[in-house]
């Protein structure tokens, strides 16, 4: 493979091997913001041009089941703090009150680290929150990676000439709309080389096709930037001792219900990780939150979790949940089982089987306040929904499974 299509901050990767395994790691986030995971490199029908995403993957552990919230605030919370979204109050994209007190910033500064957040950011000045840098982090995070990264590249300098451990929040505003990538993206992506989905309607197939084509030059933008910062911190030699994560803050697709709803392609949000300490090229089958990356970069591990794997909060408290759960028990294996709570809040515990409950959704038509089951092998695009009611035995188990799934 062409080494331009590698991603050279991970240099020790499919380089020497080697590792300075005396000093802290440095950290680099990578912030995939509002993406199609079904288009994803290492998931796409055709080949999307995000190459560094692509060998990401290769020399790195994927984790395909991981869950956030379906709007990028609450998700980006959720990673800061290492907690849900009930819990840091972040619970749409408007909340009026966050916690954000356990900022991984503070435990990094506290290490040594110099750290930096560059692009999306929905808080007060990130200084306030452990970090020492910050670029293009205020509304409308219209210039990192637009093409600038000019601070970015600054930053990396300065923590290279120092020697300190740095860790980086690297979240441009991409593939996110307006998916206005330009013609030389757009021309990586011929009109008749993107097959157009069964689901998609005769009468609306070519605006799908149209409208996919852009969001894949976004896409492809995303991966080319990405690589250009790769190459800057291997010319600064701060590759020799590096982990990379790249996590998607929420979904987003052009037809199906995503961003903003309760379905699978809202919530779903993919995480790679590469570095000494992960199987190059594996792909791990634990059920993880968003949140569990603040463990992951502060202590250098994930949880191995067994319930409540999936869930995605909106406006709702625990103490609303504990009072009005219901519970399903997932088909796919015994004692293996699934949580549904109101509000539009859902929890499962199972990549395969889920329970949704939300407001009106037009396509697939779903009626405000249905309670719907799904499985997801052999319904992937959640439009047939299991049947069953309250009064189904399958609808019956509930304050029992949130005794068991919380502790109370």
């Amino acid at each position: 493979m062409a080494r331009s299509f590698l991603l050279l901050g991970v240099l020790t990767l499919f380089g020497s091997g080697t590792y300075a395994a005396e000093r802290p790691e440095n950290i680099l986030l990578v912030l995939g913001d509002d993406v199609d995971v079904d288009w994803l490199p290492w998931s796409a029908p055709i080949n999307t041009h995000t190459p560094t995403l692509k060998r990401l993957a290769g020399i790195g552990t994927r984790f395909d089941n991981v869950w956030g919230s379906n709007r990028c605030a609450p998700s980006l919370a959720s990673i800061l703090t290492g907690r849900r979204p009930h819990e840091h109050g972040q619970t749409t994209n408007d909340a009026s009150f966050v916690d954000l007190s356990t900022s991984f910033g503070h435990r990094l500064s506290a290490r040594g680290y110099r750290s930096m957040v560059a692009g999306k950011w929905w808080w007060d000045d990130p200084i306030h929150h452990g970090f020492q840098d910050r670029f293009d982090w205020q509304q409308p995070w219209s210039q990192l990676a637009r093409p600038e990264q000019g601070p970015v590249f600054a930053f990396l300098a300065d923590v290279a000439a120092s020697g300190q451990p740095f860790f980086l929040w690297w979240a441009p505003k991409l593939p996110h709309e307006p998916h206005d990538a330009g013609s030389g993206f757009l021309s990586l992506f011929p009109p008749e080389s993107i097959p157009i989905p069964d689901f998609v309607p005769q009468q609306g197939r070519a605006n799908w096709r149209h409208r996919q084509r852009q969001y894949l030059a976004s896409q492809a933008r995303f991966d080319f930037e990405l690589r250009r910062l790769g190459r800057e911190i291997r010319r600064l030699g701060l590759d020799e001792n590096l982990r990379v994560i790249f996590c998607v803050d929420n979904g987003w697709t052009v037809e199906l219900p995503s961003k903003g709803s309760w379905f699978e392609r809202g919530i779903r949000c993919p995480v790679v990780v590469a570095g000494k300490a992960w199987p190059k090229g594996g792909v791990d089958e634990r059920l993880l939150l968003l949140e569990d990356l603040h463990t992951l970069i502060t202590q250098e591990t994930l949880p191995e979790r067994s319930t409540l794997a999936r869930i995605v909060y909106a406006g709702s408290t625990l103490g609303d949940l504990a009072s009005d759960a219901m519970a399903v028990v997932s088909r796919d294996s015994p004692g293996r089982k699934l949580a549904w709570f109101p509000n539009d809040v859902l929890a499962a515990d199972s990549a395969r089987w889920r329970v949704s409950h939300g407001p009106y959704s037009p396509f697939p038509e779903r009626m405000a306040g249905r309670l719907d089951l799904h499985d997801l092998l052999d319904d992937p695009l959640e439009q047939s929904p299991i049947p069953g009611s309250p009064d189904d035995p399958l609808y019956s188990l509930i304050a029992e499974l949130w005794q068991q799934a919380t502790g109370g």
